[in-house]
């Protein structure tokens, strides 16, 4: 199974993704911002850089690892987050944040590179997978704006919680070879860390008085959910014999997504969980969404020479973030320009959502999501070798004059007989409209039959040239 992430590269390779006209408003406002913010920041290397030499014995040379110039490189923390009227935020640094686009506010903080963040419909949570150009060290960022108060009875409900672990640094160990007892050489036989990446998600059912009951696994735990000031809830998870664990999440001002940062002798994970709707329908999840994720290996994995040292790290280059954008139209049905990606979103139960499509990389493709009660956030994991935690936000809804952008893709076909197929994914009461010249208002006609559709595909040869767009139909 393969979550969206990694099916939605952010490469645009081969994809005929059409913006179709201007927004008469975006939807988000930058006083939606002014409050008080909770800041989670996760970071891995963005790879990892094998230091190697040859290690000479009895005339043979064996290639042996000295240093990874990355294994430091890991980093976590949860920390408070103020933004004036005027965009300007401190806390997590300082700098400015202002609105962007649909669904979108770029941070700039003073003295680095900008950031861009996803930004939920009900704007109290926006998250970022980051790599900033020429960096060595990847994060996922997540900011979730504070309730003004919060209590035992607005946290019951059912939750679902995913998790994404990884050591806090790579420790090399090294020994020394006898070999040659004349001529001693010492390696790195063990790296401690490598194991300590990990993913995983649970089911967490809050009562109304804070006692909750988390199955995560095979394990079942019970514990208490105490609710604090600026979001605080401190969940206290009784593990005998061992002492109690205590995790510190911050909820979202509609309390309904919350999240931790928890850190170990030299481990560190990012928690992220939502609470479950009563009800859905693939409807629901019209309009436009951003997808992010952070990408590590599932394990490092040695590859040792003929001295028992280390040589190599097969998942060295399985680090990455992943940033995309897609459109579900009013079936269910989204496309993405990413590989030209077609496919259907399906409701499996409130909260469980399976999306399902095909795509020029991975031909078919299905995976699972859950959903906010807010129906604008889902989350989801992946592990097939590496790992990843997925974090998918549906944009504030767009006040559209005319045309708009709905994720219209071309596809042509390989295979005789050539053909050109549309896809796109919008609202009931749009209609695809073509033109042989644009830049005439006149000439774009309506194609009647494809109202409230999502798919078109013309007539092999009959125009030479032809321009698409999707709009509300003509009066």
């Amino acid at each position: 199974m393969k979550t969206l992430p990694r099916i939605l590269r952010s490469a645009l390779a081969g994809a005929a993704a059409c913006w179709l006209g201007t927004a008469a408003s975006l939807g988000q406002s930058q006083a939606n911002f002014v409050g008080n913010w909770n800041f989670a920041q996760f970071g891995s290397p963005a790879r990892l850089t094998l230091v190697t030499a040859n290690t000479p014995v009895f005339g043979n040379n064996y290639l042996t690892l000295r240093d990874i110039f990355e294994k430091t490189n890991f980093m976590a923390r949860m920390v408070p987050m103020t933004v004036d009227g005027s965009g300007n935020f401190s806390g997590p640094g300082n700098g400015v944040i202002t609105v962007a686009g649909p669904g979108l506010v770029q941070a700039v903080p003073t003295g680095e590179p900008p950031v861009m963040f996803s930004v939920n419909a009900a704007q109290d949570l926006a998250f970022a997978a980051n790599l900033p150009p020429g960096g060595s060290q990847q994060e996922l960022m997540l900011m979730l704006k504070a309730p003004a108060s919060l209590t035992a009875a607005e946290m019951a409900g059912v939750w679902k919680m995913v998790t994404l672990g990884t050591p806090r640094e790579l420790q090399l160990r090294w020994s020394t070879n006898y070999l040659d007892p004349q001529h001693p050489v010492d390696g790195i036989f063990e790296i401690e860390g490598r194991s300590s990446f990990g993913i995983g998600n649970g089911t967490l059912t809050v009562a109304g008085d804070g006692s909750f009951s988390l199955v995560f696994g095979p394990d079942t735990m019970n514990g208490t959910a105490t609710p604090g000031a600026s979001g605080l809830l401190t969940v206290v998870i009784p593990m005998p014999p061992n002492p109690a664990m205590t995790l510190l999440f911050y909820v979202n001002q509609s309390k309904n997504v919350m999240a931790a940062v928890h850190t170990e002798p030299n481990y560190q994970e990012i928690v992220v969980a939502v609470k479950l709707p009563s009800a859905q329908t693939e409807g629901e999840s019209q309009g436009l969404w951003r997808v992010g994720g952070l990408e590590t290996p599932g394990l490092l994995s040695l590859v040792t020479n003929g001295l028992g040292f280390v040589m190599d790290l097969p998942g060295k280059n399985n680090f990455a973030v992943h940033r995309e954008t897609i459109h579900i139209g009013h079936t269910g049905i989204f496309t993405a320009p990413a590989d030209r990606t077609v496919g259907r979103v399906s409701i499996v139960s409130p909260g469980t959502v399976q999306v399902a499509g095909t795509n020029d990389t991975d031909g078919s493709f299905s995976s699972t999501l859950w959903c906010n009660a807010g129906k604008d956030f889902l989350i989801g994991t992946r592990a097939d070798g590496s790992q990843e935690l997925t974090l998918v936000a549906r944009a504030p809804a767009e006040s559209l004059a005319g045309p708009g952008e709905f994720g219209l893709i071309l596809i042509k076909t390989n295979q005789p007989p050539l053909r050109v197929n549309l896809y796109w994914a919008s609202a009931a009461n749009r209609v695809l409209q073509m033109s042989t010249n644009p830049v005439n208002p006149a000439s774009w006609n309506d194609l009647a039959e494809t109202l409230g559709g999502h798919t078109h595909s013309p007539s092999p040869g009959s125009l030479p040239r032809a321009y698409y767009r999707l709009r509300q139909p003509t009066p």
